[in-house]
């Protein structure tokens, strides 16, 4: 039977209900505006737009995936330089500092530090924690043993924004140098203190954060942000160490 409304093959080409039309190659809503998978999901106009199936992703599913594809990479590239991650006062950069230093929402952003003075922190800042917002920072030098470690803050003008609970996931190493973050086994809320992730680099060969490791970021509430770590080609991922920190 080749009509549509009809089951053919096993499978229905057009399924009409009371209000709506779902369609084989996607579907069609009527009422309200309707958001699939929140956050930059697909939104469905009412009674008119149609998407097709290959449409149906989100902003989280590209963080479980650790998929940077449609995260936005600039004109030239989005980049922390060496200078930007030494802002004169970490816990209050000003707001040109603060600019420069901040990795962008939604996008991909470079970090081109070396980390070489002994001692010395180098950083980045996450943008406010906004919900469905996935950004990625990619490790474009090698953080050196023998340099400062590397601080990821949250954003400073938004004092509510925190890491949530969580065990950080590295993949794309053996060894197990996954980081919990906040009470192990309390999971009902954020971490209150943890504003910082601090990874502290030792070998560059060895380590988790070897240069092109990607950091991927996703806010998965208002002010909770999750983070997940894909290490570089080139390491066992062997050494460096995480912690977190409440300033």
């Amino acid at each position: 039977m080749g009509e549509e409304g009809c089951l053919k093959d096993g499978h229905f080409h057009t399924l009409e209900t009371t209000g709506q039309v779902v369609h084989r190659a996607g579907f069609r809503t009527s009422g309200a505006t309707q958001t699939v998978f929140g956050g930059a999901g697909v939104s469905v106009a009412s009674g008119s737009a149609t998407k097709a199936a290959s449409d149906f992703t989100s902003n989280v599913t590209d963080f479980l995936a650790e998929f940077t594809g449609r995260l936005d990479k600039g004109v030239a590239r989005y980049e922390i330089s060496d200078a930007d991650s030494r802002p004169t006062n970490a816990a209050a950069p000003s707001a040109v500092e603060l600019a420069a230093a901040t990795i962008k929402g939604n996008s991909f952003t470079d970090f081109s530090s070396t980390n070489a003075t002994p001692g010395v922190r180098v950083m980045g800042y996450l943008p406010p924690a906004s919900p469905g917002t996935h950004c990625a920072l990619k490790i474009g030098e090698e953080l050196l043993g023998s340099g400062g470690p590397l601080d990821i803050r949250v954003h400073p003008g938004s004092t509510a924004d925190r890491f949530a609970a969580q065990v950080i996931r590295v993949s794309g190493t053996t060894h197990a140098k996954n980081a919990i973050i906040g009470t192990p086994g309390v999971h009902e809320g954020p971490a209150d203190y943890v504003k910082t992730i601090i990874y502290t680099p030792d070998t560059p060969a060895t380590d988790i954060l070897s240069q092109f490791s990607i950091i991927h970021f996703y806010c998965i509430i208002h002010n909770q942000w999750l983070v997940k770590v894909t290490t570089g080609s080139d390491t066992t991922g062997a050494t460096g160490s995480f912690a977190a920190y409440g300033a």
